[in-house]
């Protein structure tokens, strides 16, 4: 097919003449206009002013059950036209004459001709937004360039069509390349050490902690400082072993990563897809901003950043991150130092992007006992691994019994018989108690199912106050 002729009021790129040939073909013969709408969705797709007020006038005349013919047609775009639009018309359908059997190609060169603009139309966009530094927006902005590629026209694909692709790992059930992951732990249990003790797998070819053997070739680390802690985890670097040459940066080599600054964020999409690039580490994620507050938009801006960085490299992304500060009562009420998803500090926008999650707890906490373990994954939970550290970093192996991490719920339960076991309890007051203990009140309220009919709620025919007990004799059964 030739490209036709340019005329006025014409987008480029386009087809003029498969244009007038999916016209004539429908002049030719209307009964396949509707067949014809599954793949031209809008009078857009067109790229000419004239052959987008002919597509608009057929729909009219299909919509109001008049027949489609060159006359009616000239008639609905104008009276006083209605020569040169008959003249335009009858070319149409001589476009088609001996082809209007093929009006599918037609309209299938239309539509992708359509998809092209509007992929020129974004990239124009996602060009002068990065310019301006506007990273993000660039790259949500280029997702509609993969939509545009993929539009569907009304044709419908099955999942049969798709090719499943296997699960590719970094770390099998820990670490997903394209994926980004969390890693939080309380200030001083070691996640600068664990972080680095990854890095050293990924820079050596050693095995993972687990003792599984690494797969394909090591290679480098972007290390993103946002601590200021340049020379101090050169120093553990070094101690273990991890070829500093591997380690590297995007930015200055004594700078420390801000992710407000577009040139340090844009830094990092250039260099992340680099083939020598295994993963990218941010230690950590409140230090990567100033004076971030992790309620806020912008804590939900560094995680959308990590996550676009992992799927559009098809590396993965880590970020250390702390915990919220259990008093001594917590710490004593709860018995254990394993951490829970709602222990993480900030707002759920922060885990939300996560589909790997991992912690550094303590079983018994006057244990120097560790151990890394998954708090919320997409995938099948590893088991955990037990540790201490050691001025070499961490050194995995020992034991920890039944590797049982209690729920938020049965560490609720554990707080509130003993409170119920003293007697019936009024709502407000048992509420205040246990709060202070670190337990949440929804957590309590969701109790009643899974303690087996043994706590009862009851409301004062007085008062009306609530009250929580246990049934007779729970204490006998406990």
């Amino acid at each position: 097919m030739s490209k036709g002729r340019e005329e006025p009021g014409t987008d480029r790129p386009a087809n003029l003449e498969s244009e007038r040939s999916l016209l004539g073909c429908i002049l030719h013969d209307p009964s396949i206009l509707n067949a014809v709408k599954g793949h031209i969705t809008a009078t857009e797709y067109f790229a000419n002013d004239k052959h987008r007020s002919m597509w608009a006038q057929m729909l009219s005349l299909q919509d109001a059950g008049s027949t489609i013919t060159p006359s009616t047609i000239a008639i609905c775009m104008g009276a006083a036209r209605q020569g040169e639009i008959k003249k335009y018309v009858k070319e149409c359908i001589d476009c088609c004459q001996s082809t209007a059997e093929f009006w599918e190609q037609y309209a299938g060169e239309v539509s992708k001709l359509y998809r092209c603009r509007c992929i020129v139309k974004s990239a124009s966009e996602v060009l002068e937004q990065a310019k301006a530094g506007k990273l993000m927006e660039a790259f949500e902005s280029s997702a509609n360039l993969i939509g545009y590629r993929h539009f569907p026209n009304g044709k419908l694909h099955s999942w049969a069509e798709r090719e499943t692709k296997p699960m590719n790992w970094s770390w099998k059930n820990w670490i997903g390349n394209g994926f980004s992951s969390l890693l939080v732990a309380e200030k001083g249990e070691g996640k600068t050490w664990m972080a680095l003790r990854l890095c050293k797998t990924l820079t050596t070819g050693c095995p993972w902690p687990d003792g599984s053997a690494f797969e394909g070739e090591p290679g480098c680390v972007i290390w993103c400082e946002a601590e200021n802690f340049h020379d101090e985890n050169q120093r553990r670097a070094i101690a273990m072993g991890i070829p500093l040459d591997r380690m590297v940066t995007s930015i200055g080599l004594d700078s420390q990563f801000n992710m407000e600054n577009s040139e340090h964020v844009q830094s990092l999409f250039y260099a992340i897809g680099k083939p020598e690039v295994k993963g990218l580490i941010l230690d950590s994620y409140s230090g990567s901003q100033t004076l971030m507050d992790e309620n806020s938009a912008k804590a939900k801006r560094v995680s959308e950043i990590m996550a676009a960085l992992a799927r559009t490299s098809g590396n993965f992304t880590m970020a250390t991150h702390h915990l919220n500060k259990l008093t001594d009562n917590m710490r004593k009420q709860q018995g254990h130092g394993y951490t829970t998803k709602e222990r993480i500090r900030g707002s759920s926008a922060i885990t939300a992007q996560q589909r790997f999650c991992m912690a550094i707890s303590r079983p018994e906490l006057d244990s120097e006992m560790r151990v890394l373990h998954m708090v919320a994954t997409n995938f099948e939970a590893p088991e955990m691994l037990p540790f201490h550290n050691s001025g070499i970093g961490p050194i995995f192996g020992g034991n920890v019994g039944d590797g049982h991490i209690k729920t938020v719920l049965e560490l609720a339960l554990e707080a509130l018989y003993p409170a119920l076991q003293r007697g019936a309890r009024e709502a407000s007051g048992l509420k205040a108690e246990l709060e202070l203990m670190g337990v949440r009140w929804d957590n309590v309220l969701s109790c009643q199912a899974k303690s087996h009919g043994m706590i009862r709620i009851t409301k004062s025919p007085v008062d009306g106050t609530t009250h929580w007990s246990l049934k007779t004799n729970v204490s006998d059964e406990l």
